[in-house]
């Protein structure tokens, strides 16, 4: 059952869509899951306020920091994301 929660989760999937080749569907935004769920709380938090709010100066207004500091760990935060993904692609 999906509840309001999921949908930054949706949002945050749709970021890192998998190539052609690689699973599809429930599996792969079950990975994606995780790999956010894995996250520190406060990263955690960040991707989700940014996946909701869709703009990093948004986020950045709400947070009440620069436009480049918001920028520089939502970057740090992908990366850490995809490393995750891929290595459980990897299993």
């Amino acid at each position: 059952m999906q509840t309001n929660n999921d949908r930054p989760f949706r949002e945050i999937v749709a970021d890192y869509l998998p190539p052609a080749d690689v699973m599809r569907g429930d599996d792969y935004a079950q990975i994606v899951r995780r790999a956010v769920e894995r996250l520190d709380a406060p990263d955690r938090n960040l991707l989700l306020m940014y996946a909701e709010f869709g703009s990093l100066r948004k986020l950045a207004e709400r947070c009440g920091v620069s436009h480049p500091t918001v920028l520089k760990q939502i970057r740090r935060i992908r990366v850490a994301v995809r490393e995750e993904i891929a290595a459980a692609l990897k299993k």
